[in-house]
Order: C-alpha cells, then structure tokens, then sequence
C-alpha cells in the first residue's frame, strides 16, 4: 500500500520514539513522547505538513494512542489514516484555502490585477507593471495545503529568477513583489527587444515572449540574420548567424567583421546592426508588400510545425529556399551521399551541391 514507518527510542527510558512515515513516496518526520507505561496520553508531535494534512483528526488520534498495544501497532493504524486522509484530501482544498486566497487578493494583490482564475482557485494569473509600464503576466498553480507549500510560478523573463519561500509565512503577494524588483535589470534588454519587434521584420519567433532572447530578422529576398541577445549586456554585440544562399551572406560576414570596430555600445542594438552591416532593415510592412516570405520548394509551405524556410540554393537563377526536414528527406530518399550527420545532394531544381545536417 506504498506506506511505511521507521522509528526509534532516542531516550534510555524508551518512551520517546523519533522517526518517519512514508505514505505514496512522500516521508513525514514525527515524535513519539509517553507520559507513562503505555500510549494512553502519550503526545504525538509532527511535521508541518503532517499538521495541515490531521487538522481536526486530533480525537481520533487520541483514541488509536488509548487502545494500541504498541508503538508498532499505533503507527500501523496512524500510516493506514494517513493514507486515507491524502487520498481524500487530494481533490479538494479545505474550505479554509479559499478563505484565505479571497481575503489575499481582496486586501494584497487586489482583483484589478487578477487576469484570469479557475473555477476551483488552483490557478491563478495575476499582471505586474514594471517601470516602463510593461505588463508581465504571473500564473500560480497552487497546492491544496497553501500557503504550506510553494506554489509553481510560471513567468516569462529572459533568466530564472531565485524565490525565496517560507512555508506558512511568505505568500503570493512576496513572489510578486520579488518578481517586479527582478524587471528592473532587464529594462533595457526589453527596450532593445521592443525596438527590433516594431521596427524590423522578425521571422522567428512568431510571437516573442519576454523571455526571448532570440530573433531571427528578414535581410532581404531569401536572407536573414539570427541573433541572440545577452540580457543582461543587451548593448554588446550579440551571437550573430546569417541564414541564407553563401552568395548573399558572405558580403555581409565581411561587413560585420571589418566594421565592428564601429559599434557603440551607448547607440541601441538595432542602430549598431544597420551600421556595421551597412543596410536598412526592412520592416514587416515592407516585407509583407514584398512577398519575401517564401515557401518551401518541397512541400509548397511557409511555415512546417514551428519551422521556416533556412536553407538556400546557391545556384545561378536558382534561388529556391527549403526547410531542412524537407531537403534532409528529400536527399535521404534519392540515395544521397552521408557524412557526419549530413547528407550531401544535388538541389531538386538545379544540379547545384548541397549540403544540409538534420535538425
């Protein structure tokens, strides 16, 4: 029944028993303390969350101690309540939970910023403005014996935040409050990010996160630039990698290495790539009027699950883009050359050599 319990005398008159019960994986610490020859009137002192869980069990503990013979044979029942009372206690919250969590959010987060919530108070989701007025959404899956237990924050920053965490005393409120100091060292990280979202084409991802620190950016036909941002330095020059035909990015490789002795780390980052790369980005007006957003030369589509078009055929008047997976199949089934993970073919439009590693 998955249940178990250790314990042993840690007194030389044996009446005082220290130890553990295991109930479905989970071990509770507990005392055993007699006030005579037998367990009538012994005392019983447990865990934190042995408290929670027996709250209001206390009567029929006593009577379990009176007409046990043992020590043994008390825990042996004590286990066997333990386990019917998780059970129970699994799928509902004690009515004290929601009591509790209303009068929180009545009079410590307040319902203005409560965004959504379930029908059972589990989950929460609750908005905080950090100093640009930038909401960040905050979602809480509570356990049924909160404040007791930590509940599981979900949050989008562009780094793991440490929360501290009192079991009974720190509340939602405390992760809140810890979570919008924490905005303050990423504002200029999100004011970069903001910058190239509005200003430029952002091919992936689709819909950034605050916790991106990754845009792929539209150059021109069939090219762009990948790059990933450090949050905490979003000033410096970023990991920068050119998708598309060898023809098109080696100029601007060449570009970035001799003209990067021109970034100024007091000019924004989007201003510091159109320097050192010497172009314009187009944005996503002019990309959309464009079409430069190409499909697949395989499978006739622009985007395959949360894949693009990455790969370019380098040949003369070619040009086709193709999503690795496509172009990776493709070779695999025509008896294309492999080495070291990569499959060497001819493209399917043109005799021009590639080459392409699968995801």
């Amino acid at each position: 029944k998955n249940c178990m319990f250790t314990v042993v005398p840690v007194t030389e008159d044996l009446k005082t028993y220290d130890g553990f019960v295991k109930v479905k994986g989970e071990e509770y610490r507990l005392r055993i303390q007699q006030t005579g020859d037998d367990l009538k009137g012994a005392l019983v002192f447990y865990s934190t969350e042995l408290r929670s869980v027996l709250k209001g069990q206390e009567a029929s503990i006593t009577q379990r101690l009176e007409r046990s013979s043992s020590v043994s044979s008390f825990l042996t029942e004590f286990v066997h309540l333990l386990e019917t009372l998780l059970e129970r206690n699994t799928s509902q919250p004690h009515p004290e939970y929601y009591t509790r969590l209303i009068e929180e959010i009545n009079e410590e987060i307040s319902w203005d910023n409560v965004l959504s919530i379930s029908k059972d108070l589990k989950e929460i989701a609750i908005k905080i403005t950090d100093d640009s007025e930038r909401v960040h959404e905050i979602i809480f899956v509570l356990e049924r014996d909160y404040p007791i237990s930590q509940p599981k924050c979900t949050y989008f920053f562009p780094e793991l935040v440490p929360l501290r965490w009192i079991p009974g005393s720190s509340h939602i409120k405390d992760i809140l409050a810890h979570l919008l100091r924490a905005t303050q060292k990423y504002q200029a990280f999100w004011d970069i990010m903001d910058e190239i979202d509005s200003k430029t084409c952002v091919l992936e991802p689709e819909n950034p996160k605050r916790s991106d620190t990754k845009r792929r950016i539209v150059v021109g036909k069939h090219v762009s630039l990948q790059i990933v941002v450090n949050p905490l330095s979003p000033h410096a020059v970023p990991e920068c990698r050119f998708l598309g035909a060898d023809s098109a990015i080696q100029p601007l490789k060449y570009k970035l290495n001799v003209n990067l002795y021109h970034w100024n780390n007091k000019s924004s980052l989007l201003e510091n790539l159109q320097k050192v790369l010497e172009l314009t980005f187009p944005t996503k007006v002019a990309v959309e009027s464009l079409d430069l957003k190409a499909e697949c030369a395989i499978c006739y589509m622009y985007k395959l699950e949360e894949d693009i078009p990455d790969i370019v055929c380098d040949g003369r008047g070619c040009e086709k883009v193709f999503h690795t997976d496509c172009l990776y199949k493709w070779f695999e089934s025509n008896s294309t050359r492999q080495a070291l993970g990569a499959v060497v073919g001819e493209c399917p439009y043109c005799d021009t050599k590639m080459t392409v590693k699968k995801k």
